[in-house]
């Protein structure tokens, strides 16, 4: 009985560790020569990549260049879900900036996209956007 106690405790521990360890690094790339890159409600530095320490969900990502809304609206906007052991990614054309956006999963094997939306099935899966891409 008590081995049995052990090995539960065991499984939850590396359960726990394992859920402890997710991550996702998001990189951008602006190739537009101005703006600046944000993600969400708060603005980074253009070039800064960014690291979540678990999961980021209902996150959005867009170049800022001075006519974008608080929440990207107006301009072309990423979003994405990144949780393990799924996540998946959308690019919302906003119709208003003329950004062409490109985006490519970052440590992801098995990745596919249906319609609009791109899954990753892997865990810790990031994410690089590049504006300005083509």
């Amino acid at each position: 009985m008590f081995a049995k106690a052990l090995l539960a405790l065991g499984f939850a521990c590396a359960a726990l560790s394992g859920a402890r360890a997710e991550s996702h690094h998001i990189h951008f790339v602006d190739k537009c020569g101005g703006g600046t890159s944000s993600s969400g409600a708060t603005l980074e530095s253009s070039g800064h990549d960014y690291t979540s320490s678990g999961p980021l969900l209902r996150a959005i990502a867009y170049l800022q260049t001075g006519s974008c809304g608080a929440t990207g609206s107006g301009c072309n906007v990423v979003e994405m879900n990144l949780q393990n052991p799924s996540s998946s990614i959308d690019v919302v054309s906003g119709g208003i900036d003329a950004s062409t956006i490109s985006v490519a999963w970052q440590g992801c094997s098995g990745a596919y996209c249906n319609a609009e939306v791109c899954i990753c099935p892997s865990n810790n899966a990031g994410v690089e956007i590049t504006f300005c891409a083509f």
